[in-house]
């Protein structure tokens, strides 16, 4: 069997890349190889490249502006090639060639459709409130494109969960890992 490819998209905060953590110790534990093609993580490494942010910040230090900044950047280079991003994420797919691949962050409907006829499956990822309304995260715009495009696409698997369950995130996640595996 090839590379099973799975992206998943999602809301900010709806777990992504929880879900890709849990794939990828699941994937080592059954003798896999799993790599991670973080998109947000080129763009963050392009910025550093680029002299936008410093070269030592982590993700989890960048305030609501630098994020901010991530998201210009990524819809820049989109505006001139829509497959900048995704289209390194292929390419490295295919010259990794791991048993498994994951995406966390597919973001817009034509890198989920690339995604997809890469032979990939992209699952949409839910969180909400404990009232059962959407999680939505305070450190991003919530009608922005990156977290609204794919909201209603076409997904081929759905999870989801209200907060406070990510250990069923997890679960749910490996348990769709698994499931693909099989098939």
């Amino acid at each position: 069997m090839g590379t099973l490819i799975i992206g998943y998209s999602g809301r900010a905060r709806h777990g992504k890349t929880e879900a890709c953590e849990a794939t990828i110790a699941a994937a080592s534990s059954d003798g896999y190889t799993a790599r991670l093609y973080d998109i947000g993580a080129m763009i963050l490494r392009y910025c550093k490249e680029q002299g936008l942010l410093a070269p030592d910040i982590e993700r989890k230090e960048l305030n609501k502006d630098q994020l901010q900044l991530l998201i210009d950047v990524g819809k820049q280079q989109r505006s001139v090639d829509a497959e900048f991003w995704i289209g390194q994420a292929i390419r490295a797919i295919k010259e990794d060639a791991p048993d498994v691949a994951l995406c966390p962050n597919l973001r817009y409907g034509n890198e989920a459709g690339l995604w997809r006829a890469e032979g990939g499956y992209v699952v949409r990822l839910t969180r909400l409130n404990s009232n059962g309304s959407v999680y939505i995260s305070p450190d991003r715009p919530a009608n922005d494109p990156s977290e609204t495009e794919l909201e209603f696409w076409p997904a081929d698997f759905y999870i989801t969960t209200k907060e406070g369950q990510e250990r069923l995130l997890r679960q749910q996640a490996v348990t769709l890992y698994r499931y693909l595996r099989e098939h």
